[in-house]
């Protein structure tokens, strides 16, 4: 749905809900802080996030995006760890990839990849 008439909204959580069809402009929410859209079935590309400079928390893991990565939010405040982009099948490498590492706080590209399940012994597919 259109999201842009909740400008002040802070949190928005629809993990596991079997959504499908693209991420709406979130560009109106300006006072976003956290957004977990994790374990969907969300599919296209990011939307544009630079206008999410309140945004620390950010949760896309467990769909099907794909594409490139858009900006890094401006200012970044995303806090470090707590953001996951991956499994999806983003396009690697991207343009952005060292902001999203430094705003992610690892190598966000890790367990992006379908024929990757595990990195270091560690099962990222839980993310």
């Amino acid at each position: 749905p259109d999201l842009s008439a909740l400008a002040n909204l802070q949190s928005l959580d629809l993990s596991r809900n079997q959504l499908s069809g693209s991420i709406p402009d979130l560009s109106a929410l300006g006072n976003l802080q956290e957004l977990f859209l994790n374990n969907n079935q969300l599919s296209g590309s990011i939307p544009d996030l630079s206008a999410l400079g309140n945004l620390g928390y950010l949760g896309l893991s467990n769909n099907q995006l794909s594409g490139t990565l858009p900006a890094v939010p401006s200012p970044n405040n995303l806090v470090n760890g707590q953001s996951r982009l991956c499994p999806n099948r983003l396009s690697t490498p991207s343009p952005t990839d060292a902001e999203w590492d430094a705003a992610v706080g690892h190598t966000w590209s890790i367990g992006c990849h379908p024929d990757l399940i595990f990195h270091d012994d560690f099962d990222w597919a839980w993310w």
